[in-house]
């Protein structure tokens, strides 16, 4: 039975294309000296041409010019135009094989080409495991094997041998990964694993799939829950070295097959394989309940103090109102008192004429609504400490938390809670840490001298806890977005040696005297430009006059003709289905290819099913429901689809395919030319069971939801997009539409509204190249 092609057709013959566009062919097919003395031996234009043809083709694509092939005019213009001859010469040079075959002969000879050769296949396949060990998928490993070989000027093999290397490489890197994540394991550890997939008793689900299953709203409860399943995978006892047997991108890769895969097939799987992948799961599973712990914990957090604002709020507003009128009755005897005292100096006869019974019932009406003092929430916070205490000890016991010196004291704040958590003790020791305490909290843990409040000391722990842990001062141990800033950073060494080289992947200078310097001088420049053209009057849509700067408003320019067009033009489309649509735009741009399988990597050989899973992510439909409203699609045929080839990976390799179709168009180059880009995001409410995980964001109203980031070219292209909380402050999100999609867009000016522009942000920007430019909120 013959082997499944894993590189397909269409993917093979772009890669062994000859370079068309004019960056490439100025890229691969400039001549050096030596190259073009070579060429200058041969007598007649047609034997110059056709040798440094075939001289570009060895070089790139890496390959020998097939019989009859003709290159692209503007390879073949570039190349006569290096060698003194013209582009019909090559029809000649073609009359005569011998020739050609004679004249690859002497390139190879004199340039250091040679030959593809059996021998080099276990060296290549050794050379790229380590790639396969990084990502498994095909194209990516055949990319970097050709350009390995190219480097090494060899020529290129047929696309079987290729595929045979890949496929040996992908199989070699899966064994070295599952004897990292298996050497350390011993039998007890085989033991918990495989009561993950153990047939469950009484008809209820199995360990494995009850961890999968941990709820997602926000509750002491599920707190709870969440807790639980955390020590149960905790119990295994996995060894820590695994992590750092294996990198993050293969432990993914192995989790997120093992959490995929039903626990039938697991319990049909062979060995060692089986306890890697429930490894891996065990690790993935650690991190993302730590996670989702911790999250809950910010989250119930952020819902106590909301409600103790409103209340405080409501308070004040009520306050207000129990106080006017007797306010009122306060301000007419003053007013009489100041208008006897001016008239006539004697208070004597207005006090007789007073009404004292009303004064004395105004005086005790604002002296009871006042009461303790005017209302405030840090005050109302404390009132909710039972709600508190319902769920914030068990963080506190159940994660060990780490952090910088500045946050020293908080931590041992939060060590002396655990001890008395965990000895049941109610009362503070005489002398607790307190200098992590902030001013708007001292008057409430420290009513008194030597005095200190413990609710308000335990409130004021849980959120400060809050605070460090979001700001990266405070990280925890299991977690995967709240751990240690380093460890997202590149090692020192590697840093040192890179700065040494001057390599590093900056657009600025790396010490700070030759920065300010460089910046010193383009500020000075850029304000010699401007006050010269404010002398002149040439400020685009600017003046200033006066020492006042005027900066003309931007009008909607859109002709009444034009607009009419649009809706004209509109009206001309043709109504179609979205499924139909779907297949057309693929048909063109063949982007259903990138919704590649999690394991094997290949397209989807069901379309059909494919496109109607698309769907029913974007219209928010389940799969059974989907199934119902498709013919000849089973719910299973799109689960498997969703379940196996949509991801966030896959959507977006997706969008970059239809991105960079767009960008060829016409069409879209009339709008700009691809490098400047705006990101905004867009809210959307949550409904069903979406809505108790969903945040509250007081910008939208009351209503939980969640927000889209998207990031849109000049030309209209969305060319990247995340969903990110509510409550989340965009700014962090904007350097990841940059640099993350995975689109040929090269983006080279970003605008943002207020709340995408931070510091941070603008140096970044500088750093790695990019121009911002955020719109700042009218003073």
């Amino acid at each position: 039975m013959a082997r499944r092609k894993i590189l397909t057709a269409s993917f093979w013959s772009r890669l062994m294309a000859p370079p068309l566009e004019d960056r490439e062919v100025a890229m691969y097919c400039t001549l050096t000296p030596d190259e073009i003395e070579a060429v200058a031996r041969k007598r007649t234009a047609a034997a110059r041409l056709g040798y440094a043809v075939s001289l570009a083709y060895l070089r790139h694509p890496g390959r020998v010019r097939e019989v009859g092939e003709q290159p692209n005019d503007v390879m073949l213009a570039f190349l006569a135009d290096q060698v003194d001859a013209s582009a019909s010469d090559l029809a000649v040079y073609d009359r005569r094989p011998q020739t050609r075959r004679e004249h690859i002969a002497q390139i190879m000879a004199r340039f250091g080409y040679q030959a593809f050769t059996r021998s080099l296949v276990r060296e290549l396949v050794h050379w790229l495991t380590p790639s396969a060990g990084e990502d498994s998928r095909a194209e990516p490993l055949a990319i970097s094997l050709i350009e390995e070989l190219r480097r090494r000027r060899i020529l290129i093999p047929a696309r079987r041998t290729v595929e045979l290397i890949v496929r040996h490489a992908i199989r070699r890197a899966e064994n070295v990964r599952i004897s990292a994540l298996t050497g350390d394991l011993h039998p007890d550890h085989h033991t918990a694993l495989r009561a993950l997939i153990a047939p469950p008793e009484s008809g209820e689900v199995s360990t494995l799939s009850w961890l999968k299953a941990a709820p997602k709203s926000a509750s002491a409860k599920s707190i709870k829950a969440v807790l639980d399943r955390l020590m149960v995978v905790r119990a295994i006892g996995l060894p820590a070295s695994l992590r750092q047997n294996i990198s993050t991108s293969a432990l993914d890769s192995l989790a997120g097959e093992g959490l995929r895969i039903t626990v039938q097939n697991l319990r049909r799987m062979a060995q060692p394989r089986l306890w890697a992948l429930l490894s891996a799961a065990c690790l993935r599973l650690e991190e993302q309940l730590t996670d989702l712990a911790l999250d809950m914990f910010d989250k119930l957090l952020g819902r106590s103090f909301r409600k103790a604002e409103q209340q405080s709020s409501d308070k004040a507003s009520q306050l207000l109102m129990d106080i006017i009128r007797p306010l009122q009755s306060l301000k007419a005897f003053c007013r009489e008192a100041l208008t006897a005292r001016l008239q006539t100096g004697d208070l004597n006869g207005m006090l007789d004429t007073a009404n004292w019974d009303e004064i004395e019932n105004a005086t005790s009406a604002i002296e009871t609504a006042l009461g303790d003092g005017k209302p405030d929430k840090y005050s109302e916070l404390i009132g909710k400490y039972q709600t508190a205490r319902q769920f914030a000890p068990l963080i506190i016991k159940g994660f060990s938390f780490k952090g910088a010196a500045n946050a020293a004291s908080l931590l041992r704040a939060v060590d002396l809670l655990r001890v008395m958590f965990e000895a049941n003790k109610r009362s503070l020791p005489d002398n607790p840490p307190t200098g992590f305490i902030r001013k708007a909290w001292r008057p409430f843990v420290f009513p008194a001298p030597r005095e200190v409040n413990r609710r308000a000391y335990e409130l004021c722990v849980y959120f400060e806890l809050r605070d460090r842990l979001r700001a990266g001062d405070v990280w925890v141990e299991g977690s995967r977005q709240r751990r240690n800033f380093d460890d997202r950073l590149i090692p020192k060494a590697t840093f040192e040696i890179l700065r040494t080289d001057g390599s590093l992947p900056i657009a600025a200078a790396t010490d700070a005297e030759t920065y300010l310097v460089e910046r010193q001088q383009q500020i000075e420049e850029a304000i010699t430009s401007v006050a010269a053209r404010a002398e002149a009057g040439t400020l685009p849509d600017a003046a200033i006059q006066g020492g006042t700067l005027s900066i003309t408003p931007v009008k909607d320019e859109t002709p009444e003709a034009a607009t009419a067009m649009s809706r004209l033009v509109y009206g001309q489309l043709p109504q179609i289905k979205i499924p139909d649509l779907l297949t057309e735009v693929n048909a063109w741009t063949g982007f259903a290819d990138c919704f590649t399988h999690y394991c094997s990597g290949r397209p989807a050989e069901d379309q059909k099913a494919l496109f109607a899973a698309v769907l029913a992510d974007g219209v928010n439909l389940s799969v059974s429901r989907m199934a119902a409203a498709t013919h000849n699609l089973s719910a299973r045929q799109i689960a498997w689809a969703h379940d196996w080839h949509l991801r966030e990976e896959t959507y977006s390799a997706a969008l970059a395919c239809l991105i960079d179709m767009h960008r060829e168009l016409p069409l879209a180059k009339l709008w700009g030319d691809g490098v400047t880009s705006s990101s905004d995001g867009q809210f959307f409410r949550a409904g069903g069971r979406g809505e108790a995980s969903a945040d509250i964001n007081a910008k939208y109203g009351r209503t939980p939801g969640l927000k889209f980031y998207t990031h849109i070219s000049d030309q209209f292209s969305p060319f990247h997009s995340t969903v990110i909380t509510a409550t989340e402050s965009e700014a962090p999100f904007v350097l990841d539409g940059l640099l993350r999609h995975q689109s040929g867009v090269a983006i080279e000016e970003h605008h943002v509204d207020t709340g995408g522009a931070t510091d941070h942000v603008f140096a970044l920007c500088y750093l790695l190249g990019f121009r911002f430019a955020p719109l700042s909120r009218s003073p």
